[in-house]
C-alpha cells in the first residue's frame, strides 16, 4: 500500500524549490508506480516516469522534479494510480507554519488519515513527539471542522427544550403545595 506520508508546503525562507511531497510504501514488496499521479490543489498533476518503490521505503518528490506548488492555506495532496483511481488523499485547513511538515501521525506504517504540523523528516520515518501532540493541531480526513445545523434540528431542539421546561412546572407546581392549590384546586 503506497500512502501519502508528508508533506512540506511552507518551507523556512523562500519556497523556490523547497517544496517536497513523501510517500511510503507500507507493503514489503517492491511497487511499480510508474503511470501513477499525485495532484496538489484543484488542477496540477504530477505522473511519475518509470518508477518503483522498495518495500518498506520512502519516495521524496521534489517540487523541482514534479512541478507541483503547495500552497501555504488549504491545501490538499493526492495520489492516483495508473487506472486514475484515488489511492491516498491528505488535506489541511488553515495556513501551514513555515518550517514544519503535513505528517502522518502513527508511524509511517499507519493508514489512518490522521496528519499533524511537525519538524520534516523527508525519506526517513515521520518523528512525532508526545508534546508535539498536545500542542500541533490534527485535523482528522474528512472530519468536518464546521457542520450546518438544519432548520429541521433547530425545531427539534426548541420542542426538546420546550418540553424539558413544561415537565420541570409541571414537577414544581405539584410538588409544591401552594402553586399546587392554585394550579390544580377542585374550586
Amino acid at each position: 500500500m503506497i500512502l501519502i506520508n508528508e508533506f512540506l508546503p511552507n518551507p523556512t525562507g523562500s519556497d523556490t524549490d523547497g517544496e517536497w511531497i513523501e510517500l511510503f510504501n507500507a507493503g514489503a514488496a517492491p511497487q511499480d508506480i510508474t503511470g501513477w499521479a499525485l495532484t496538489a490543489g484543484a488542477k496540477a498533476k504530477f505522473v511519475f516516469p518509470k518508477t518503483v518503490m522498495q518495500g518498506e521505503g520512502y519516495l521524496v518528490v521534489h517540487r523541482k522534479q514534479s512541478k507541483l506548488t503547495l500552497r501555504n492555506t488549504d491545501e490538499t495532496v493526492s495520489l492516483y494510480d495508473r487506472n486514475g483511481d484515488q489511492i491516498d488523499t491528505s488535506s489541511f485547513v488553515g495556513t501551514a507554519p513555515e518550517g514544519k511538515s503535513w505528517s502522518r501521525t502513527g508511524g509511517s506504517e499507519d493508514s489512518v488519515h490522521s496528519f499533524m504540523f511537525v519538524v520534516p523528516t523527508p525519506g526517513e520515518a515521520n518523528k512525532i513527539s508526545g508534546v508535539a501532540s498536545l500542542i500541533e493541531n490534527v485535523y482528522p480526513l474528512n472530519a468536518p471542522l464546521n457542520t450546518a445545523i438544519t432548520g429541521g434540528e433547530i425545531i427539534f431542539l426548541a420542542f426538546a427544550a420546550a418540553a424539558v421546561i413544561a415537565s420541570l412546572v409541571l414537577y414544581v407546581a405539584i410538588k409544591n403545595e401552594y402553586l399546587n392549590d392554585i394550579f390544580f384546586s377542585k374550586y
